[in-house]
């Protein structure tokens, strides 16, 4: 459901001296996906001598740069709880895996936004966007960020880093259709903000299924922002019938 709220959940109790190893589910999909997969890490005891298996939950229907946000917000969560005085390098270990568009998560969370996310949104600065205090701050938690610095390594499965062509077709259109998007308030700020909204978010903010359009400018954007160097990445990518 669109309106379920995002969770970070550990399978196990928490050991500090365990690298946390993040399992991020794909588009109308949920953690249950990776059901299969847990079990067969658990019966791998010299993975688990080392790793603890955490699952983030999202609603896939909401734009996955405010899931991105999301995990970014639990993750800080886990740095107050469990390391405030920053000094556990377990935790500074942690590994994210993305599955589909949990791919393109884990991707945000390894990235430097720098000015160039909002950019593309707004033809103008943020702090002089006409809008409650509120709403410029949720924006600047989803437009700006940098790398989260728990994360040091990110497996991409099946990722769309440059979109996926059903997204586009009538299957992507109608499954976009029937997404209940649970941001509001984005025709309050196009009323506000007379021309100063660029074209991406004319109709309102893109769903997920939208952002997955390899036409959907606000996706090259997302794939062209600079990753960090210090985390390591690899890729899992099959492939049906022969290479071209």
């Amino acid at each position: 459901q669109s309106t379920d709220q995002s969770r970070l959940t550990m399978l196990e109790p928490f050991e500090p001296n365990k690298i946390p190893l993040i399992l991020v589910h794909g588009l109308l999909s949920s953690p249950d996906t990776y059901g299969e997969l847990y079990n067969q890490l658990r019966t791998d005891p010299v993975l688990l001598d080392d790793y603890q298996v955490w699952v983030f939950k999202y609603a896939t229907g909401r734009p996955f740069i405010r899931a991105a946000s999301d995990l970014r917000e639990e993750l800080d969560r886990v740095i107050a709880v469990y390391d405030p005085d920053l000094s556990n390098q377990y935790l500074r270990s942690s590994v994210l895996v993305g599955h589909s568009m949990g791919g393109l998560i884990t991707r945000l969370l390894i990235s430097y936004s720098s000015e160039h996310v909002w950019n593309s949104v707004s033809r103008v600065p943020l702090e002089v966007l006409a809008t409650d205090e509120k709403t410029r701050a949720n924006f600047a938690e989803r437009f700006y960020f940098d790398p989260h610095p728990l994360i040091s390594r990110a497996v991409f499965i099946a990722t769309p880093h440059r979109g996926s062509s059903t997204a586009g077709r009538a299957l992507g259109k109608f499954a976009s259709a029937i997404v209940v998007q649970s941001d509001t308030g984005i025709e309050k700020i196009l009323q506000d903000n007379p021309g100063a909204i660029r074209d991406t978010l004319a109709d309102g903010l893109p769903t997920s299924i939208d952002m997955l359009d390899p036409n959907q400018p606000f996706l090259r954007i997302l794939a062209g922002l600079q990753m960090s160097e210090s985390v390591s990445k690899h890729s899992i990518i099959g492939v049906g019938g022969p290479v071209m």
